[in-house]
């Protein structure tokens, strides 16, 4: 039971914190690599420029002890920022950077086990505290929303930050309501941004890419479910189109997106996409309507761009950290025009790379004992695991479990881990923890849902088959 009561003089006390950081040396803040990790990145470069602070930001794809080790010879820092990640690393944290003098944690993963002596101040701004589930109800961005929140009287232009709180929620998966809308802290943000009247929502079919892909190819890419004759076939969808009259000029067919059909259009090729799911699996009208409708959140202020769509906006941030990009995605978010021209065309490459990866990764499939397994090894790039783990996991609800892995630097294997949509496992990141324990290197985290790991790639195989013990 979440104790919401508590929550705001918590976060307040944080914010009185923060105001006092920065004054004598900069803030360094470390971010995740990832949609989240960027939305809520922006939410504290804001937040400090507007407090006239100083700060680096610097993004990270994971908090491994090494890492940790290289922060502490490099920069000294002693005013640190962890985002969207910190809450499971603790331990780590403090044996490493022992010169630190203030450290704030801004996260929504598993806690882990606190160390016995913590060298620095801490900040710890983590809503599983006060019983709230951060797997669904809270990302890092909306977290850090909180933060910010606190100095709405002050600086009032605050209130756009709704933006990336929604974008890095929606990013990190969490539109688990009805009709994938948000929910707990995250619909609380998503209705005070609806008042602000920065925010409205619709219903309509959930496409990856239907701002900026021609309307065949965002199609022939939706992998949940997948669609006889047109998932991965962009060739048969166009002729598909053009039968139907949707498609007609030859010349400007490429021009064409979701966003720009009328509603009729639309109509009619969700009803011809539920005849082909019904008559190949005999999948109901209403798992059809669960699967691919669902709630978009859009941005009042913004044109008919990719910028519009919470959740396209969140596909353009990973596509900026998945190709080491991710100042990239922090730029345009904070709406640096040139870096938005860059972000575009970084997602374009993206989309193609990873449809790619994605016809790779369902040839590698492998299901064994009620999990399927993708070893992408020397196949797949190390970026697209986790989004490849996640869009199968959706499409796979005949296993529990879905393990993706590709090599990664310094002879580690990077994994990603996702619960199918019917399974019954309760914790993602317990399984994790438990089956890294005592692999020497090791690091991992997560939540119920989902969770990565970094693994020596001469241990994998043991991972592996401590996962499949511990799901048995």
């Amino acid at each position: 039971m979440a104790h919401y009561l508590q929550i705001i003089p918590y976060v307040k006390r944080i914010a009185r914190a923060l105001y006092y950081m920065g004054d004598d040396d900069p803030i360094f803040i470390f971010s995740h690599a990832d949609a989240d990790g960027i939305a809520s990145a922006s939410i504290l470069a804001l937040l400090l420029k507007m407090l006239d602070k100083p700060f680096v930001i610097r993004f990270l794809r994971q908090l491994r002890k090494d890492i940790l080790e290289n922060i502490a010879e490099e920069v000294w820092p002693y005013n640190i920022i962890f985002s969207d990640f910190g809450s499971g690393q603790l331990r780590e944290i403090s044996r490493t950077l022992r010169r630190a003098a203030r450290v704030i944690i801004i996260d929504h993963h598993v806690i882990g086990k606190k160390p016995n002596f913590i060298p620095f101040k801490l900040y710890h701004l983590n809503l599983r505290l006060f019983g709230v589930n951060g797997g669904e109800e809270a990302s890092s961005s909306s977290t850090a929303y909180l933060l910010a929140r606190t100095f709405l009287k002050v600086f009032p232009e605050l209130k756009i930050l709704v933006k990336p709180a929604i974008i890095g929620a929606i990013g990190d998966n969490q539109d688990v309501g009805e009709k994938r809308s948000l929910i707990g802290i995250n619909k609380l943000i998503a209705e005070e941004g609806k008042k602000f009247g920065i925010i409205r929502e619709k219903i309509d079919l959930i496409i990856p890419g239907k701002s900026t892909k021609p309307v065949f190819q965002a199609l022939a890419d939706i992998y949940t479910p997948i669609i006889p004759g047109i998932t991965g076939s962009p060739e048969a969808t166009y002729k598909l189109l053009v039968s139907l009259g949707i498609l007609k000029d030859e010349i400007t067919y490429q021009m064409i997106t979701w966003d720009d059909l009328d509603e009729e259009k639309k109509q009619k090729i969700f009803e011809i996409i539920a005849q082909r799911l019904m008559a190949s699996g005999g999948m109901s009208l209403e798992k059809i309507n669960q699967l691919l409708l669902g709630t978009i959140y859009e941005f009042t202020d913004e044109k008919m761009t990719i910028k519009k769509d919470a959740r396209e906006f969140s596909i353009l941030l990973n596509a900026t950290a998945r190709t080491n990009k991710a100042a990239v995605g922090l730029a345009t978010l904070l709406g640096d025009s040139n870096a938005e021209k860059e972000a575009y065309m970084i997602l374009k490459r993206y989309h193609y790379e990873l449809s790619n990866a994605l016809r790779e990764a369902f040839n590698l499939l492998k299901k064994e004992e009620k999990i399927g397994i993708i070893d992408g090894r020397g196949k797949i790039k190390e970026e697209y695991v986790s989004v490849i783990a996640s869009i199968i996991a959706r499409s796979s609800p005949d296993v529990k479990l879905i393990i993706a892995f590709a090599d990664s630097d310094l002879n580690y294997v990077k994994v990603s881990l996702r619960k199918t949509i019917q399974s019954d496992i309760k914790s993602v990141e317990e399984i994790i923890t438990k089956a890294i324990n005592g692999i020497k290197g090791a690091s991992g985290g997560g939540h119920e849902n989902a969770g990565g790991a970094f693994i020596p790639a001469d241990k994998i195989e043991l991972f592996i088959e401590r996962v499949k013990r511990l799901v048995r």
